[in-house]
């Protein structure tokens, strides 16, 4: 039997295998040999001892460090107090501080839009939602059961705005400590909407976040600014506050707004040929839970030179605001920081290095480093020329070129989508709730387009189909859904739906026991049988058929609603013997069935009452017939 291998450390540092002793003669292990093991236990020792003393560094020291490592991101802090039980013990846990501190905001964390329908909340993700880093490209996914009765509105600095279903309640969430701060319902806004805003459409107008902003004064008060597609001004709110309150400031439905620092930065042109107004909001102030809370400042900040025929825009790149000049909407020509333009200096800037800007309804400042697909120095923008398509602006040479494969309208995306497809979605909100793309989004709005035209074409057909037989239009309607009424919604109250040639097959030698409860159907023009699973005929009985509609009669004696067989039977012929009142009531010599243009559904029925027809006594008319 062959010996086992071991290793051994030999006096130059290697490691060489050799036998065991069954197989090979047994040799001195060297002094040098010895000697290098008790350099490697010293050298574990003395790793040990280090290890031990950045453990117990100053407790000072490792805070100053941990407050570092936040400037950075979060889940390097994270990571940081994951180290040393020590580490751990002497940094601030952002849990219970996720919100009301802003150092633990996830700033450059955002929402990463799934698409193929795959909506927050959606059962086959299970209650994950993944989360994608814009400096970093770190992607993670986190469990937040929150969404099945919450949708989104907006992400600032990473915090999500939450809306509750039920009561429309604003919420704050923290999506990696889990923390939740509460503020008043959208409803207490209905009030302050725009009076030009129809009456259906107001609360969607509430939920449309054009800009929002998050401040925490020195006294841990939460403060929440919003700009909203429906309110001509600013709204805000304190957390556990009963309602939202509105500022009086300069309305105007459309404008470019940038949250930053706590601050909303808003851009305003009275008339075209005037200067571009840029005026920031100041979040409302309030030191003291009782204090009152003051509303929004807004004021004049910087002025941008009359450029008649340009669009402006605004957005964060490396944590300062940006100001992009546009020969068209979403193309852009030159950009200033807002810095300069409040010191009154009009100096356009020359590269973003290697971020590349992202314009939408939101704007994103994305490192390309993190993303090998998407160059730096550049802007994505949506092109509309012949057909939408993403399109990259480099600064340096001043070139237009495709961003990536695919159109929006002319044709589908080429698939799988790359990265760039899903941050581009970041900038537009209305799809985060919808688990769309933007090109998926816009390519379904057509083809619904396209569906709503061709729609009367497929119900004219469907009533052609119709006027030939019942079953056909059954299955017609199952291969064109778009159009047509569904056969099943109401058989008694349309006579097109009658299926007029088709009778109730005779069983013999009687007919089906009550177990089985089905009942076979045959056409008089085809010959056509079919069978039909019919449990009401455990307590019923069949009196007529009129036009394939069934006329039953349920078994028990509240077989007819009120008085109605008493009344009946006061008009039965007086030659018929008591014991046989009923009995000739059940034999239906002719009926009817007719519906008004109202729907009303009235019956005529001959049977046995003496030299008379009794008109709009339903016994029992039932949609029995079903394919």
């Amino acid at each position: 039997m062959d010996g086992h291998r071991t290793w051994t450390a030999e006096s130059d540092g290697n490691w060489v295998s050799s036998m065991s002793s069954s197989t090979r003669p047994k040799r001195r292990i060297r002094h040098g040999s010895t000697n290098n093991l008790h350099a490697i236990a010293a050298t574990a020792a003395a790793a040990v001892n280090e290890s031990s003393q950045w453990a117990c560094l100053h407790m000072d020291l490792v805070e100053l460090i941990g407050w570092r490592v936040l400037a950075g991101d979060m889940l390097d802090y994270v990571r940081f107090r994951a180290v040393c039980k020590n580490w751990r013990s002497r940094t601030v846990c952002p849990r219970g501080r996720g919100v009301t501190d802003p150092r633990f905001h996830p700033r450059r964390w955002m929402m990463l839009p799934e698409g193929h329908g795959l909506h927050p909340g959606h059962g086959k993700l299970r209650g994950y939602i993944r989360f994608f880093n814009l400096s970093t490209g770190t992607i993670i996914r986190v469990r937040l059961p929150l969404f099945k009765n919450h949708c989104v509105l907006d992400s600032v600095d990473g915090i999500l705005v939450l809306q509750r279903d039920h009561d429309t309640a604003i919420r704050l969430l923290h999506p990696f400590t889990g923390d939740i701060t509460e503020f008043p319902p959208l409803e207490t806004l209905l009030e302050h909407v725009d009076p030009n805003v129809d009456e259906e459409r107001k609360l969607p107008s509430l939920r449309k976040v054009r800009c929002a902003s998050i401040s925490v004064s020195n006294g841990g008060i939460i403060t929440v600014m919003m700009l909203l597609s429906g309110v001509l001004t600013t709204v805000f709110a304190n957390s556990g506050d009963q309602l939202w309150r509105v500022s009086e400031g300069l309305g105007c439905p459309r404008y470019i707004a940038q949250s930053f620092q706590g601050k909303i930065y808003k851009m305003h042109r009275p008339i075209a040929s005037s200067a571009m107004c840029i005026l920031q909001i100041d979040p409302p102030q309030q030191h003291n839970p009782d204090d009152s809370l003051s509303r929004p400042t807004e004021k004049l900040v910087a002025t941008f030179p009359p450029s008649p025929g340009l669009f402006f825009s605004l957005v964060e790149c490396n944590s300062e605001v940006l100001l992009l000049t546009m020969d068209r909407p979403n193309q852009p020509n030159s950009f200033y920081r807002l810095a300069d333009l409040i010191m009154k200096r009009v100096v356009p800037l020359t590269s973003v290095g290697d971020n590349s800007l992202f314009m939408g309804y939101k704007r994103l400042c994305v490192s390309a480093k993190a993303f090998p697909s998407i160059v730096g120095d550049t802007c994505v923008f949506e092109q509309r020329v012949n057909e939408s398509r993403l399109a990259q602006y480099d600064f340096r040479r001043g070139t237009v070129s495709p961003a990536s494969d695919g159109a929006f309208y002319g044709g589908h995306i080429a698939r799988p989508t790359t990265i760039i497809y899903h941050i581009y979605t970041c900038c537009f909100p209305r799809l985060w709730n919808k688990g769309l793309m933007m090109h998926q989004g816009e390519a379904s709005s057509k083809l619904e387009g396209e569906a709503k035209v061709a729609r009367w074409g497929v119900e004219l057909i469907g009533w052609q189909v119709l006027a030939g037989n019942l079953p056909d239009y059954v299955r017609f309607e199952l291969c064109a859904k778009n159009g047509g009424r569904c056969a099943h919604e109401a058989v008694t109250s349309w006579t097109r739906f009658h299926p007029q040639q088709w009778m109730l097959l005779p069983e013999r030698p009687q007919p089906p026991p009550p177990a089985i409860a089905s009942c076979r159907f045959f056409d008089l023009s085809i010959g056509t049988i079919v069978r039909v699973r019919l449990p009401l005929f455990k307590n019923h009985c069949v009196l007529d058929s009129v036009d394939g509609i069934l006329v039953l009669q349920r078994d028990h004696e509240e077989g007819m609603k009120g008085d109605a067989a008493k009344t009946l039977i006061e008009h039965v012929d007086p030659d018929v013997h008591e014991e046989g009142m009923l009995p000739s009531l059940r034999k239906v010599r002719c009926s009817s069935i007719s519906v008004s243009s109202g729907g009303i559904i009235a019956v005529m029925i001959r049977s046995g009452v003496a030299g008379v027809s009794l008109s709009a006594f339903l016994i029992s008319i039932s949609s029995l017939l079903k394919f």
